[in-house]
């Protein structure tokens, strides 16, 4: 018996304090709720890119739209070959 405590004493004196049951327990919660306080700056790192990114392919869009306008109207003022 006195064996078995000195091993729990052993072991609980060289495991790592984040390791620790409670710890876990703490920080699993955490993260499954998406409050984990360490991800909070790469959350909004993830959240600015993805704005970023809607926002570029919007502006892609519109200029494509403009340029396929500016080409059709190129085409409409231009009469093709026109000999008198």
């Amino acid at each position: 018996m006195n064996e078995l405590l000195d091993a729990a004493r052993k072991s609980n004196s060289n495991s790592d304090p984040s390791d620790d049951s409670e710890d876990r327990y703490e920080k699993l919660k955490k993260e499954e709720a998406g409050t984990d306080d360490e991800d909070l700056a790469k959350k909004r790192y993830e959240e600015i890119k993805e704005e970023a990114k809607k926002e570029y392919i919007e502006r892609e869009k519109k200029r494509r739209e403009k340029e396929q306008e500016e080409a059709s109207k190129d085409e409409e003022d231009d009469p093709g070959f026109v000999t008198y």
